[in-house]
């Protein structure tokens, strides 16, 4: 006679299956995660780089940089 399935065996055969879909999903949400602190990195440069000097081409890169990362996100 087999042993009944346990709903912990199925669950594992589940994800198991599957695995490549979960890995997939992870990464995604880490690359959106990383790319949401961008708006926060970007606050932090202005006040500590651009606002002391002045730096208006400082500016213009960390505008183009966080743009692009906001485009990446949307790509996510």
């Amino acid at each position: 006679m087999s042993q009944p399935a346990t709903a912990t065996s199925l669950f594992r055969g589940v994800l198991l299956a599957r695995r490549r879909l979960f890995v997939q999903a992870a990464l995604a949400a880490l690359l959106a995660n990383v790319l949401a602190l961008s708006a926060a990195f970007y606050s932090m440069q202005v006040y500590d780089r651009v606002i002391p000097t002045q730096g208006v081409s400082t500016l213009t890169v960390l505008t183009f940089g966080v743009l692009i990362a906001a485009a990446l996100e949307l790509l996510v």
